[in-house]
């Protein structure tokens, strides 16, 4: 029997993407990948959906069976995949040489200089993006230049439209007229357009265009009778009104005949044309009131004089009714009726118009050109010079029906396309099952979604207020000299700082240097502990290194005691470079008028982190009385999932955590709690013992925690392909354990929850120094903790022994030796230093 047309994957993944409970599908597409072993394109979209799933692990290992594969076009693809993947985890490094592999196996491609711009941009790198972007364009094929400039000009428009967007009294403009729009024509496809067609053709030739092809498609209503009589009113216009009898939505195609059918014809009537707009009926060029119109309109005529600029590219401005409009009339003003404007460029979708002469030509859709052999300066985003497209795309019921019939019937009929158009294919399928309520349903969605995109996870209104910015001339003042100068600050202090020897581990074994060791016994200080509260005070940040800079009143605050060091730099450098490289003026402001906390700093997409910083702080909030279930708690957006699922096991709701994305929202918050950290480096407060009690118990609360005693010798590995610390004949190492009776566990495939419960009755766990070590905190009773260690200087601050100190754990440290290329740092361990520690551990 012969293969079906449509792989049965394929149906799988649909059924897999809508369905309420996708386990079972799941199943299936990993029972059909092991089928199908040379069917690259289901084990990458495998990957991808294990990624979204949280299941790291699986959709690493299914990206690493396609990364081994011969095909380079798989290869390439899953190499970007993967960096994707590091991305959104915060490891950067790894991401890069993932691209950078990529872009080895098809240095004319777009795609992995986008992705490298969009690595750098999260890493908080945004002012290198341009510089990288310029020095890749040149090495690119056409085609891919087209896709960096459709892209580089987004990013100029998104954030010149950013900051004029928070104008006061920001409202679109209707322009005045542009000489050099004289010599400029528009080319219009539409489709029963009576109700919006007429003001389109007026609105332009106010504006100043001379010379029009409309391209009515087969309409039904009376388009073509409005475009008849524009031109017949307007003696002064080329009006050029094709009646065109296919159904098709070939839209490119036709676009490509009649930009140089326009020229000839307009050439034969004595009007000479410089530019093609590519126009439809819906969309209107404007600017808007962010500055003087005079300054508006000579920016646009020295555009279009410019014999440089050879691309002008305008994004549209989402626009909706206030309420769902039953008719919208052929009389109404949509700019009146239709006065709801997206805050953001977002979607950011281009439309292009092109200098005549440079055999341009166009993807369907009209967003952008194919190729581009100029240069990237030659492509202008005329949003930098406040001109962009309102889109009235969706604008009555009855406009509704007829455009998702339309839109429906041309995809149906058009062959060659089946990649575009989706969204109309769809919304037809469904008003052909389920009739008008389909149509209402379309439309109330639109309506709620032009105001806002990203709505706030509470109800506090998310405001632009008016731009500044946040900069080194702003001098940074110490916290506690704030508390007695600036009102509206406060200090609750629950520990003073003091200093003292610390226990020496129980072992250390390998070959130590008293370097190395002297950097542990350096380990004395540990910080005073207090709470903090500031009020009206903006939040920036955090970010991995650079942490998070609050903002009051003018001032901006040192707080050390919040902060761990980030890399062998002191977190006020940090926190200078960040004022230099992030763009604080772009951002949108989250007003919150209820009580919130500050809890995660730098490190906060660390797991470890969150265990041995974060939680503890809630400790420090009920012991001065705050009412843990009504407080908010501040959570930045690239967090991974298993943060708020520690929130929830301590008893923090989803619905108490303010999610938002740093790197584009400041939270602006009328009163903040800001509690300091219980441990310094290597050392922890005695109050730590209290703080993992509490946590403990608030654990028992909401998950069956009893220990799983079957275990009492626990080795965690650790990943060792994906990590720049890996160990040397890992292989090797997990025998060795395995020999001597530990437990593997890997503890990315564990549930936090089946974590905690196998830790709770361990008697020794070991592993490489690092977070699935800090588990420890979950520790039913005293335990013995063997780490592994790098043997580098300025690396041993013996965290996990300061865990231990006050919990009664015992630590004991074998190194080995550590080499390192490309920033990778591997370590090779002898067999004989783990034994005598193993040993060692089981007698104590």
């Amino acid at each position: 029997m012969s293969e079906p047309i449509v792989p049965i994957w394929r149906e799988l993944l649909a059924e897999f993407d809508g369905a309420a409970d996708p386990q079972p599908f799941l199943d299936r597409l990993i029972q059909e990948a092991f089928r199908r072993p040379g069917e690259f394109e289901l084990h990458l979209m495998l990957a991808e959906r294990m990624f979204a799933r949280g299941r790291d692990a699986r959709g690493l290992a299914i990206n690493g069976y396609v990364l081994a594969c011969g095909d380079p076009h798989f290869r390439f693809r899953a190499h970007l995949q993967r960096a994707d993947h590091f991305r959104r985890h915060g490891a950067f490094r790894e991401a890069e040489a993932d691209i950078e592999a990529a872009r080895a196996i098809d240095p004319g491609s777009h795609w992995p200089v986008l992705a490298m711009a969009e690595n750098l941009a999260q890493e908080g790198r945004v002012g290198e993006r341009g510089d990288y972007i310029r020095a890749e364009y040149e090495g690119l094929r056409p085609e891919s230049r087209a896709e960096i400039a459709r892209h580089y000009a987004g990013w100029a428009a998104f954030d010149h439209f950013d900051r004029t967007r928070a104008s006061p009294g920001w409202q679109p403009r209707r322009p005045g007229r542009v000489p050099a729009l004289e010599r400029a024509g528009m080319i219009l496809l539409v489709k029963d357009e009576e109700d919006i067609i007429g003001q389109n053709l007026s609105h332009h030739y106010a504006l100043g265009f001379r010379a029009f092809c409309v391209l009515n498609n087969m309409s039904t209503d009376n388009t073509r009778e409005i475009v008849s009589r524009f031109r017949d009113s307007h003696d002064d216009c080329f009006v050029l009104l094709v009646d065109d009898p296919v159904r098709g939505h070939y839209q490119a195609d036709k676009m490509r005949v009649y930009a140089e059918t326009l020229q000839r014809h307009a050439e034969i009537a004595g009007l000479r044309l410089d530019w093609l707009f590519f126009i439809d009926a819906d969309e209107f060029i404007a600017s808007d009131t962010s500055r003087p119109s005079s300054e508006q309109l000579s920016a646009l005529e020295r555009r279009l004089n410019d014999p440089d600029t050879r691309v002008m590219v305008m994004h549209w401005i989402h626009a909706a009714s206030p309420q769902v409009l039953e008719e919208f009339g052929s009389e109404d003003d949509p700019f009146e009726k239709i006065n709801v404007m997206r805050y953001r460029l977002l979607p950011l979708v281009p439309k292009v118009a092109y200098r005549v002469g440079f055999d341009y030509s166009l993807k369907n859709g009209n967003h952008f050109i194919e190729k581009l052999n100029d240069s990237l300066d030659s492509v202008v985003p005329v949003g930098c010079d406040d001109w962009y497209i309102y889109h009235f795309s969706l604008r009555s019921l009855s406009h509704v029906r007829k455009k998702i019939i339309n839109g429906g019937r041309a995809f149906v009929g058009t062959r060659g396309l089946n990649d575009h158009g989706q969204h109309w294919r769809e919304r037809y399928a469904l008003f052909q099952k389920y009739g008008d309520r389909i149509i209402s349903e379309v439309l109330e969605e639109h309506v709620r979604f032009v105001p806002s995109l990203h709505p706030p996870r509470i109800d506090s209104p998310e405001k632009r207020l008016p731009t500044r910015r946040v900069s080194s001339d702003i001098e940074p003042i110490d916290i506690k000299r704030a508390v007695n100068e600036i009102s509206g600050i406060e200090a609750i202090e629950i520990a003073k700082a003091y200093t003292c020897e610390r226990p020496e581990p129980a072992f250390v074994k390998g070959p130590v240097t008293s370097d190395i060791m002297n950097d542990f016994r350096r380990e004395r200080s540990v910080w005073p502990i207090s709470v903090y509260k500031i009020s009206d005070v903006e939040i920036h940040g955090p970010w991995f290194n650079a942490g998070i800079i609050l903002v009051s009143q003018g001032h901006r605050f040192r707080i050390d005691e919040i902060y761990q060091p980030a890399g062998e730099q002191p977190q006020d450098i940090c926190l200078e470079k960040s004022l230099h490289e992030l763009q604080f003026e772009n951002k949108r402001f989250l007003e919150i008028n209820e009580d919130c906390v500050l809890l995660a700093t730098n490190g906060h997409n660390i797991y470890g982190h969150w265990l041995v910083d974060f939680l503890p702080k809630i400790y420090l909030l009920d012991y001065i009385g705050i009412d843990l279930s009504k407080i908010k708690f501040l959570m930045p957006s690239d967090v991974g999932h298993w943060a708020v699922d520690l929130m929830n096991l301590v008893g923090i709701k989803k619905e108490n955590l303010i999610i938002y994305d740093q790197n584009e929202i400041v939270p602006l918050c009328r009163s903040l709690f800001v509690p300091t950290l219980l441990r310094m480096s290597g050392r922890a407060s005695p109050l730590f013992l209290n703080a993992t009690e509490f946590i403990n118990k608030r654990i028992d609360k909401n998950i069956q925690t009893k220990s799983d005693v079957s275990n009492t010798f626990l080795y965690f590995d650790r990943e060792q392909e994906f990590t720049w610390r890996k160990i040397d004949g890992h292989d090797k190492i997990i025998k060795l354990f395995n020999d001597l009776n530990f437990h593997i566990v890997r503890p990315e495939k564990l549930s936090i929850s089946e974590q905690i419960r196998l830790v709770r009755g361990a008697k020794v766990i070991a592993g490489q120094h690092g977070s699935a070590l800090h588990s420890t905190i979950f520790c039913q009773d005293p335990v013995f903790a063997v780490v592994l260690h790098e043997n580098r200087r300025n690396w041993f601050a013996g965290l996990q022994a300061g865990i231990g100190e006050y919990l009664g754990h015992q630590t004991g440290y074998i190194f080995g030796e550590t080499s390192s290329h490309e920033n990778i740092f591997s370590t090779r361990f002898e067999a004989s230093d783990i034994r005598m520690g193993v040993d060692f551990a089981r007698m104590a």
